[in-house]
């Protein structure tokens, strides 16, 4: 079978990019598989942050970025057996064989329309990452998605237990304006990690004592500015 990939965040690098690429892994030992996307860089670089193994995929040009026409994307996916994507909060019409779309977070505000309803008949089925994000999809999509849960490796050690509040995610602000001195400033909490500093500072001051907060994350080099600021606000605890 020919299969394409689609993740719109695949620059991101994060777990839902890890989640999607494992399953191209998995699909290229059977199959012919191309990842839709057009910086090769990006894949490079997921596949040194991950233990991904992508050199039976191929990378193919994005067809589904907004300067696409929707007769290109309709002729080139036509070429294809099944597509998996990831969806962004919408459902793309394709001509593929199969159509399979995963939904790696609940997304409250997506609302069914006439217009998905349609689309939606196309999708052969909807998959999340947790019964958590089913019970959103399913209830705001009115579809049964089946949970595949993430990849994890599980080694076994014998380590003494410390006290260790452990957090465990990229650093992004969901929002970066510029202000009146020209300086970027990023606006919003994507992951929580400054809630969590706030409350374990406030702990402390309350007489938690022997504990440490490790925020394990990876930074990009343009929001850099805005994390040194996040690291000044937890000196001292």
């Amino acid at each position: 079978m020919r299969i394409g990939i689609f993740d719109p965040y695949l620059d991101d690098l994060g777990g839902g990019e890890k989640y999607m690429m494992t399953i191209a892994q998995c699909l290229s030992d059977n199959h012919t598989v191309d990842i839709f996307w057009d910086d090769k860089k990006d894949l490079v670089e997921l596949s040194r942050r991950f233990p991904l193994n992508l050199s039976k995929t191929k990378l193919v040009p994005n067809i589904f970025n907004p300067q696409t026409s929707i007769l290109k994307r309709l002729v080139e996916t036509k070429k294809y057996d099944a597509i998996v994507l990831l969806s962004d909060g919408s459902i793309p019409f394709v001509l593929s064989g199969k159509l399979f779309i995963h939904f790696q977070q609940p997304l409250p505000a997506l609302k069914p329309s006439f217009k998905s309803s349609l689309k939606k008949v196309r999708v052969n089925a909807f998959f999340c990452n947790s019964k958590f994000t089913k019970s959103f999809i399913d209830k705001e999509l009115r579809v049964n998605s089946k949970v595949i849960y993430p990849p994890v490796k599980i080694k076994t050690q014998k380590n003494v237990k410390e006290n260790i509040i452990l957090h465990v995610g990229r650093f992004r602000v969901k929002d970066v304006t510029t202000n009146i001195n020209g300086v970027k400033e990023g606006i919003g909490d994507y992951k929580k990690q400054s809630v969590m500093l706030e409350a374990f500072k406030e702990m402390v001051n309350k007489g938690l004592k022997d504990w440490k907060l490790v925020i394990a994350t990876s930074v990009n080099d343009g929001e850099m500015k805005i994390f040194e600021t996040f690291k000044k606000a937890a000196e001292g605890f």
